[in-house]
């Protein structure tokens, strides 16, 4: 269920770092590389191995590489937040 919600993010920070080329676009898109990077090659092995037999240490492993998923997430949002504000301060006149 997350592949097409992480599919869309991937794309669209692609597309926003090609068509606008700013650094923070390139940051953007830089984080969300990292969030597939840490899912692809960290939480979806231990996702595989707890599906077989749970596992406390896989589970533990799991839990504590969630938070650098949840840090870039994260620092995605932030950013967002940033841009928005600065887009409606613009719109107001501000």
């Amino acid at each position: 269920i997350t592949i097409p919600v992480m599919l869309t993010e991937l794309v669209t920070s692609a597309g926003m770092a090609w068509v606008y080329g700013g650094w923070i676009w390139w940051l953007m898109l830089g984080l969300c590389l990292g969030t597939w990077g840490v899912t692809v090659f960290v939480s979806v092995p231990y996702h595989r191995q707890l599906a077989e037999k749970f596992d406390e240490a896989a589970h533990r492993n799991l839990v504590q590489t969630n938070w650098l998923r949840t840090a870039f997430w994260t620092g995605r949002m932030v950013i967002w937040v940033v841009i928005l504000m600065q887009a409606v301060g613009d719109s107001l006149g501000n």
